[in-house]
């Protein structure tokens, strides 16, 4: 545990497990004010290395006294804990701050080892402290990885900026995922901001089995500002919980925006039963979520909530709390 003033870490800490079913030492790294955290050399490994283990839970963390630090972890920086049993780990990035949270790293919260060994997982924050947060940004050269080992459901997921203080999220990764790896079934991702922006294309996925029956996940997308409008459209936003490769229930997504939801026809939401037997997923959308706001809800694409085999078919729920129009354009 290292707790001080403005942080500037350049090396790497490592308390892993070596054999039997020890546990991987925790780590805790506490800045009052900023806390930068280096580059390709400076790695956090709390994993378990031997057969049954379970990581330790790591902490990086700054504005603990000040109230507008700034935490970043630098091009390359590691951050990874990875047990190997039905213990997970987790791993929290936080800076609860009017500055910047700005996430350049490689963090991993996996199962391996055992063959159920679960995704543990990522928690990114900045809920504001006396004012409104500076916001996060997770950069497109970043990768966040919470996957489960063979028969190991996927982890978690979860970035946030909330309440009155939330800020603008911006994640550049191309793909946010906690699926299933082989068997098992899908995690969950979950983001939330007053604002949010990602690249054209981004997928944010939570699927089950990509070699068996196992369940989607949850995926969920929430902006709360009163300006914040979501759109899937031009390559734009991907959000699927498909079940396993060969059965398994559906999934669960739910995209809220603050004003307006805009979801043209190149979006895809698709919380299905790919094959087998299993009952389809549900999927939530809404708009004007913001009690000033007066946005518009406009779905164009194919919403695909099937069931498969016995199963019966999914729930798609569909909710504008303003006057505004809602326009349904597509397959329901």
């Amino acid at each position: 545990s290292i707790t001080t003033g403005n942080i500037n870490y350049a090396n790497g800490l490592t308390a892993n497990s070596k054999s039997g079913t020890g546990t991987g030492g925790a780590m805790n790294v506490s800045s009052a004010g900023s806390l930068t955290i280096g580059n390709a050399s400076t790695g956090f490994d709390s994993s378990a290395t031997g057969a049954g283990g379970t990581a330790g839970n790591i902490t990086l963390s700054a504005s603990k006294v000040s109230t507008n630090g700034n935490l970043s972890l630098g091009t390359g920086a590691t951050v990874t804990a990875k047990s190997q049993n039905l213990i997970p780990a987790t791993i929290t990035i936080q800076n609860d701050s009017t500055g910047t949270l700005t996430v350049n790293a490689a963090i991993t919260a996996s199962g391996t080892g055992a063959a159920a060994a679960k995704g543990g997982t990522i928690r990114i924050q900045n809920n504001g402290n006396g004012g409104v947060a500076g916001g996060i940004t997770v950069a497109a050269t970043a990768t966040l990885a919470s996957v489960g080992n063979l028969a190991g459901d996927g982890g978690s997921i979860i970035i946030e900026s909330l309440g009155a203080n939330a800020g603008a999220v911006t994640v550049n990764a191309s793909t946010i995922s906690a699926n299933a790896v082989t068997l098992g079934n899908g995690g969950s991702v979950s983001i939330t901001g007053s604002t949010y922006s990602g690249p054209a294309g981004q997928t944010l996925s939570a699927n089950g089995a990509t070699a068996g029956s196992g369940k989607g996940g949850s995926v969920s997308l929430l902006t709360l500002g009163a300006a914040s409008d979501i759109t899937l459209a031009g390559g734009g936003l991907l959000f699927t919980a498909t079940s396993g490769t060969t059965g398994g229930d559906g999934g669960t997504i739910s995209v809220g925006a603050g004003r307006s939801l805009n979801l043209n026809a190149a979006g895809i939401i698709n919380a299905s039963v790919l094959a087998g037997s299993g009952k389809g997923g549900t999927v939530n959308l809404s708009a004007s979520n913001n009690a000033t706001a007066n946005g518009t809800l406009v779905v164009t694409p194919a919403i695909n909530v099937s069931g498969a085999g016995t199963g019966d078919g999914g729930m798609i729920s569909i909710t504008n709390n303003s006057t505004a129009l809602t326009t349904v354009n597509g397959a329901l």
